[in-house]
């Protein structure tokens, strides 16, 4: 059904009927549900008793609609209020005003604890209505103003939960054109009697749903980052001319598109360079995806360490599965400028991984992480990396003589060893004060386990080393790209072997 009428308050009344016969819809077959049947829907998105909606009509040039549900048991069930329609230069100034009524003050019943997932307010965390409302109305606005860019059909355009309790979706076009069967989730509703019939018929295990996570709203932290520089990933990943021009289409938020197993944990890419791990502990977060990335050089695949403040956190529910949609709301640590995505490449060249490079690349990543010694070496050579490419040519010199340290200091233990020499005695070769790099150097070359190539390339490197760390001395930019190749092949060689 398309609106017709002339006038708004018409076309008021019909969106609301509209949404008054959906609501009685879902409720008349949600009636005839199980106590089983209804664990497998969502009540975010469902039209049960309490729920009030709340739409923001932006009628021209193009016409959106914003619905948000809520379940609050503070106001009238039914309750429905339509803001606008409004023309798109009226619409901020018009929401901002809403943002100050008493409902969109009052605070959002949360779960758990958010951290800074939707920390938008100052000081005490209040998390009301409005503070929720902020993203969503952030990504209403990039879609009404680009959107027209692309060719999308009318209907839903995006949706995902409100906070805990609630629900917003973005419809391209008028509400009233979407089929009440959809609008009362009537296909949720069947899967969900699809379901329970499997548990009844011993298709699934009931004991293998965890019901409680659904009724106690388990979230499971997400920590990621995008590739830097960036990356295409896939086999077909040739750019439009529009996507060169504009970068991807706005709604190409990060996804859950790809998932992958990292020491068990699950993880997660997308096509865009985006990787996300599932953990609460945000240092093993960042650490994995710089082994990920560290990895990569391997591969020829240009990449720089990501810090924290360039991280992206959200969460979602235990027993959703993600795989295909978007993350919707979430939370860059500090600044989302620090660090690129596809919102800003604005025709720029990006490497392509395709997914058997990436499958190898995720399946080496997991070998080096059960290596500390060796995980280690490879998060300098990505530092070194990163400093090299930023011309800061004494940090990637240093960074780059750890590895080859640690290798020297390798190969002059098992030297020890092969002598049989005994602990007390071995112990003073260890001492650093008496046996210096130097020393193992000279005899390393002596017993020809160096080559007359390597004895000359460390010999000198270390003494620059020695007068950049005791007397200041500057590292040029040939001495440090020298030392990096060489702390490359290192790990190179290393990686190989396991």
């Amino acid at each position: 059904m398309a609106l017709s009428m002339d006038t708004s308050d018409d076309q008021i009344q019909i969106l609301k009927n509209w949404m008054l016969t959906a609501i009685g819809t879902f409720r008349g077959e949600y009636a005839k549900l199980t106590k089983l049947e209804r664990k497998y829907l969502s009540p975010n998105a469902l039209f049960t008793d309490p729920s009030q909606i709340e739409i923001f009509w932006a009628s021209k040039p193009v016409e959106y609609q914003l619905f948000v549900l809520f379940h609050d048991s503070n106001r009238n069930d039914g309750e429905i209020i339509i803001n606008g329609p409004y023309n798109h230069s009226e619409i901020i100034q018009n929401v901002i005003k809403i943002m100050e009524e008493p409902r969109w003050q009052k605070k959002a019943p949360i779960d758990h604890e958010l951290d800074s997932f939707f920390d938008t307010d100052i000081g005490d965390r209040e998390h009301k209505y409005s503070d929720l409302f902020v993203g969503v109305f952030d990504n209403f606005l990039r879609s009404i103003q680009n959107l027209p860019l692309h060719s999308v059909p009318k209907g839903l355009i995006f949706s995902f939960p409100l906070g805990d309790h609630d629900y917003c979706a973005l419809y391209y076009g008028s509400i009233t054109e979407v089929k009440i069967q959809d609008l009362a989730r009537i296909s949720d509703i069947e899967y969900a009697k699809q379901q329970a019939m499997k548990i009844k018929n011993g298709a699934i295990i009931e004991s293998q749903i965890s019901f409680d996570s659904v009724n106690t709203k388990e979230y499971i932290t997400i920590f990621g980052a995008y590739y830097y520089p960036g990356v295409r990933i896939g086999d077909n990943v040739e750019l439009s001319f529009q996507e060169k021009l504009q970068g991807p289409n706005i709604l190409e938020y990060p996804k859950y598109e790809y998932q992958f197993i990292f020491d068990q944990k699950v993880g997660y890419y997308d096509r865009y360079g985006v990787v996300l791990i599932e953990t609460t502990a945000e240092a093993e977060a960042k650490k994995i995806l710089n082994t990920i990335f560290g990895v990569s050089l391997l591969f020829n695949i240009e990449a720089y360490p990501v810090r924290t403040s360039e991280m992206l956190e959200t969460k979602r529910l235990s027993n959703y599965n993600p795989i295909g949609k978007s993350l919707g709301s979430y939370q860059w640590k500090l600044s989302v400028s620090k660090r690129d995505s596809p919102r800003n490449f604005g025709g720029l060249r990006r490497t392509k991984i395709n997914f058997a490079t990436m499958e190898n690349i995720l399946k080496i990543a997991e070998k080096v992480w059960q290596n500390g010694d060796l995980n280690d070496s490879l998060l300098f050579l990505l530092e070194a990396f990163s400093h090299l490419e930023n011309s800061e040519y004494s940090q990637a010199f240093i960074f780059s003589w750890l590895i080859i340290e640690k290798m020297i200091t390798k190969k002059f233990d098992q030297f020890l060893m092969e002598k049989k020499i005994n602990k007390n005695r071995a112990k003073k070769f260890r001492n650093p004060e008496k046996w210096s790099t130097a020393n193992k150097i000279e005899v390393l070359s002596l017993n020809e386990i160096l080559k007359d190539a390597e004895y000359t390339f460390l010999s000198e490197f270390n003494t620059k080393r020695n007068k950049l760390v005791h007397t200041g001395n500057r590292i040029s930019d040939s001495d440090a790209k020298n030392v990096y190749e060489f702390s490359f092949q290192i790990i190179k060689s290393t990686i190989d072997m396991i």
